[in-house]
């Protein structure tokens, strides 16, 4: 599944995962296909691979065949797989990839999302819906009910770049980041899915451009709320030691500045003697 659209980064095709994934499916004659995922997305590549006519060929021939085969259909990722429509509408491509999948007659089904994940139109709108401070669990008994979660029965699932946005789309923060990974998990998991596995790899640094416009998703302020620690300043006319013993006598102290000084005691390194 293809995010290729204006709030992500360059896909590579050649990226480790999406190549490895193909040429597996080559070497052992399965079934490619091509998702394009944006507003209106669509399945625009399906491949079978064919056992070569020729028998008797070596093993080094047959991964040579199987890797042209695989370069052939990355090369269509980038001709064909770039937005044509604006918005995205990421679960209804994982709703078109699992529909592919269930044709396939074979025990090891892979779907390989490489897109943000941030849709903004269908059932899943980040940009409309306030999903980010929506419980997970009721959006996803709102998917139920409107009969929208794909049926991913015995497929595993490797997401990349989940997160990861461009321009003009402003960065998320890491809880909305770590919210959208886990409304993306419910998801599969009420689809059935047989694993998932949500990369760590970085997309490229480089945004798309020349390609239909997506909206923006407000994004938090990437800020930290750290309330700096107290310095306590004694001087001395409040503070003399006594004689031969580890302590010391404070002058002039109130009750409360005896209660006070208790939040002190475990920060002797922010305290000055003058």
């Amino acid at each position: 599944m293809v995010g290729a659209h204006s709030n992500a980064n360059v896909i590579s095709p050649n990226a480790k995962e999406i190549a490895d994934k193909v040429y597996q499916c080559t070497y052992t004659y399965g079934t490619v296909s091509l998702i394009r995922a944006d507003g209106k997305p669509e399945e625009f590549l399906k491949a079978t691979i064919e056992e070569p006519s020729t028998k008797g060929l070596s093993d080094r021939k047959l991964k040579s065949l199987a890797e042209d085969k695989r370069d052939q259909i990355l090369a269509a990722f980038n001709t064909n797989g770039m937005a044509k429509y604006e918005e995205v509408d990421t679960l209804d491509a994982i709703r078109l990839a699992a529909n592919s999948l269930k044709s396939a007659e074979t025990d090891e089904k892979y779907l390989v999302v490489a897109d943000p994940g941030l849709s903004t139109t269908g059932y899943l709108n980040f940009c409309k819906d306030d999903l980010f401070h929506t419980d997970t669990a009721d959006i996803v008994e709102a998917l139920v009910d409107e009969k929208a979660i794909p049926d991913l029965e015995g497929v595993n699932v490797l997401w990349m770049y989940a997160g990861q946005t461009a321009e003009p789309q402003e960065r998320l923060s890491e809880v909305q980041k770590a919210k959208l990974i886990e409304i993306w998990t419910a998801v599969l998991e009420q689809a059935g899915a047989a694993s998932y596995d949500f990369s760590v790899d970085s997309a490229s640094s480089t945004a798309y451009s020349d390609l239909p416009s997506v909206s923006i998703v407000p994004a938090d302020e990437r800020v930290s709320d750290i309330t700096p620690l107290q310095t306590v300043v004694l001087d001395s006319e409040n503070v003399s030691f006594v004689g031969d013993q580890a302590c010391s006598r404070m002058r002039n102290r109130t009750k409360r500045q005896s209660a006070m000084s208790h939040r002190h005691c475990w920060i002797i390194h922010k305290t000055v003697f003058t």
